[in-house]
């Protein structure tokens, strides 16, 4: 192994030990590198030691914010078809499916007529957002709402409100018009939806 190819996997396996939040085999990984010098054999092992690690570590974050998403099912947007509801703007949607409007912090309704697919937009980029790391709840309006009645009941809205907000993007399927006759808990719903980024599939009239 060259100079320049040695380096090359320092460098990596420095940036894994720190991904790893390992500080005690970073600090110690200086003296260790010196005492490896060029040995391939051992630099790549350490390298692979490693990479499989925080692939290991990676795969178990996936899982337990897949979990905690509560999906009813698993959509992908790779299996919307554009083709079949062309009011869909599909740059639109494959830009949010970025995440970037999670960085912004911004919310997103998602408004059309039944059957355009909104809910399966919905659960689509909220997958893509657990892919990209960040910490979803799906839940549909109904069950929002029968959740804060209950808080309140049990004087624990803001218990509730502090759990929601430990997440990075809460998606709530609206299902349908709502007309619920004490709003207050839907005034609790828009609280939320200024503390967290939201984004949301609602019947209406598309524009």
């Amino acid at each position: 192994m060259n100079s320049e190819g040695a380096a090359a996997i320092r460098a990596r396996i420095d940036a894994q030990l720190r991904a790893l939040h390992l500080p005690g085999a970073l600090a110690r990984y200086g003296e260790l590198a010196q005492e490896l010098g060029t040995d391939e054999q051992a630099l790549r092992l350490l390298d692979g030691v490693l990479a499989v690690e925080l692939a290991s570590r990676e795969q178990h974050r996936y899982d337990r914010n897949l979990r905690a998403a509560r999906f009813p099912v698993v959509k992908e947007l790779a299996g919307f078809d554009f083709t079949a509801i062309p009011t869909v703007p599909r740059a639109r949607v494959e830009d949010l499916a970025s995440g970037r409007f999670i960085a912004a912090r911004e919310t997103v309704l998602l408004v059309g007529n039944p059957g355009t697919g909104k809910s399966h937009i919905l659960l689509g980029l909220s997958l893509e957002a657990v892919r990209s790391g960040y910490r979803v709840r799906f839940v549909t309006a109904a069950t929002l709402v029968n959740e804060l009645l209950l808080a309140r009941q049990e004087l624990r809205v803001p218990k509730l409100l502090k759990a929601y907000a430990a997440f990075d993007l809460v998606a709530i399927d609206l299902c349908r018009p709502c007309g619920y006759a004490d709003k207050r808990p839907l005034a609790r719903a828009t609280a939320l939806s200024e503390r967290n980024p939201c984004v949301s599939a609602s019947v209406g009239r598309s524009a």
